[in-house]
């Protein structure tokens, strides 16, 4: 996953994100407790694919640690 890919796919869990709270504040039949879940729920799922994204970004790191191997003379 290139860091381009990597931020795609952030922005697009954002909009989405956003779109779930949008659409929760606007239903006019559900309580105010019914709304606050539902935008529980959604930011759960968010900060889920967020971490998701950020692992599977560090382990196709090409970069690596650039540390590795030095020593200290």
């Amino acid at each position: 996953m290139t860091y381009q890919d990597y931020i795609i796919k952030c922005e697009v869990a954002k909009t989405v994100f956003q779109c779930g709270v949008k659409s929760s504040l606007i239903v006019e039949n559900a309580t105010p407790e019914q709304r606050l879940a539902w935008i529980a729920d959604d930011l759960a799922k968010l900060e889920k694919e967020l971490e998701a994204f950020g692992k599977a970004f560090d382990e196709q790191d090409e970069v690596g640690d650039p540390f590795v191997g030095l020593e200290v003379k």
